[in-house]
């Protein structure tokens, strides 16, 4: 049938595709699923970053996939509804056929009692014959049905009984007629309802048998589409995790970086220091003995001045930090130290370092001499990234490079 065919061409293209599919993800490479290399956090970001773009791959195939799966599964759906419907048909048929066979086999057995009523009248018939004529025995081979189931004897019936069984043999030959044509439309009626029933069991059964192994591979897809979302997700969490931990090492190296340059900062301001006969104050010394060694002011202005500026603030490397203290012979805090050295140059500072970051104007290309502020805390410029600052209690003042954003105010 042409159902069927159809029904056959698109079940079997569902399952070559299914069967494709499943292959390739099956065979796909076990690397995507390796534990990352312990101790390298980049190659973990990187690894974890190429097994969520796999993983994202095979989820954007197993959908394409799905798609087409899902759409074979309706055409095969679509038949198997059509045979259901041509089952409904045919069964509708079947009963119809069945009261056909039952009438005519109804029919037949009426017409059987009018055979024997026909029968029953001829003998009647003979008798009287027999009465008026002669014998009976001739009449004998006319009487049974097999003796009249023949034209020849009939006719032959006809000349013996006479006029007066002419209508009655024509009943009888009606009815017979009538009797054999009921049997034949009966026996037809069976045939055609064992075929009927016969392929209406052939087209059920195909049709359930396709349509259950339609949903069998759909439901297979779908299993492998959320096996792979699900393994997106985590591959998505150790990217996410990866990232984190190569953020944070990012972070150690860079503050490791950051130490390194401030101890390499503070060694070479102390060599310079000290090849400039040291600094004004005398490490390990009396605090009250403190003596500028670096003018306060030749006269310049502009960048000329900051360079003054910047190069008297050496003369307070290794005075301690004191919180709030303003003294450079007793300690200094950051913003005490801003205050020390520009009023030397006889420019008066606010007291505190959020106070001094509007004491100027904002560069964004600063230069020796400028204050470098962060509101929270001030230093100064003195150049190549490098500042002189107050840091923090159990520290002094001392040179180190810059770190974060600060803004660069410009007071010269």
């Amino acid at each position: 049938m042409k159902i069927g065919k159809t029904r056959n061409r698109v079940f079997a293209a569902g399952s070559a595709a299914l069967f494709t599919v499943l292959l390739a993800f099956s065979a796909a490479s076990p690397a995507s699923m390796a534990e990352p290399p312990s101790g390298d956090p980049l190659a973990k970001l990187e690894q974890a970053r190429q097994a969520e773009a796999e993983a994202a791959k095979s989820v954007d195939e197993i959908e394409k996939s799905l798609a087409d799966i899902t759409k074979s599964f309706e055409a095969v759906n679509m038949e198997a509804q059509a045979a259901e419907y041509a089952y409904a048909d045919a069964y509708s048929n079947l009963l119809v056929l069945k009261e056909q066979a039952d009438k005519a086999r109804k029919d037949s057995q009426e017409a059987s009692e009018k055979v024997a009523v026909a029968k029953k009248e001829l003998g009647q018939l003979a008798r009287l014959l027999y009465t008026s004529q002669g014998s009976l025995s001739s009449l004998k081979p006319y009487i049974s049905s097999d003796g009249l189931a023949t034209v020849e004897m009939q006719n032959v019936a006809k000349e013996l009984f006479g006029a007066r069984a002419e209508s009655k043999m024509l009943n009888f030959q009606n009815i017979l007629k009538v009797q054999r044509a009921i049997e034949a439309r009966a026996d037809q009626a069976e045939k055609q309802q064992a075929q009927a029933a016969k392929e209406l069991e052939k087209q059920k059964i195909e049709s359930q048998k396709k349509r259950a192994q339609a949903e069998e591979q759909k439901k297979a897809v779908e299993a492998r589409r959320a096996m792979l979302i699900d393994k997106l997700a985590k591959a998505k969490n150790t990217t996410a995790e990866a990232a984190a931990e190569w953020q944070r090492e990012q972070e150690r190296r860079a503050e490791e970086a950051r130490k390194a340059a401030i101890a390499k900062a503070a060694a070479e301001a102390a060599a310079a220091a000290g090849q400039q006969s040291g600094s004004g104050y005398p490490a390990g010394g009396n605090s009250s003995s403190w003596n500028p060694k670096y003018p306060a002011s030749t006269g310049g202005q502009g960048a000329e001045l900051g360079k003054q500026i910047a190069a008297y603030a050496r003369n307070f490397l290794g005075i301690p930090y004191v919180w709030g203290g303003t003294n450079p012979r007793t300690g200094l805090d950051c913003s005490g130290l801003m205050l020390n050295v520009y009023r030397a140059f006889g420019i008066n500072l606010p007291r505190i370092a959020a106070q001094q970051r509007y004491a100027g104007t904002h560069v964004s290309n600063p230069r020796p001499g400028d204050m470098v502020n962060w509101g929270w805390h001030v230093g100064i410029y003195i150049g190549n990234g490098m500042i002189i600052h107050a840091p923090y209690p159990g520290r002094s003042v001392e040179v180190s490079p810059i770190w974060g954003s600060p803004v660069f105010v410009r007071v010269t």
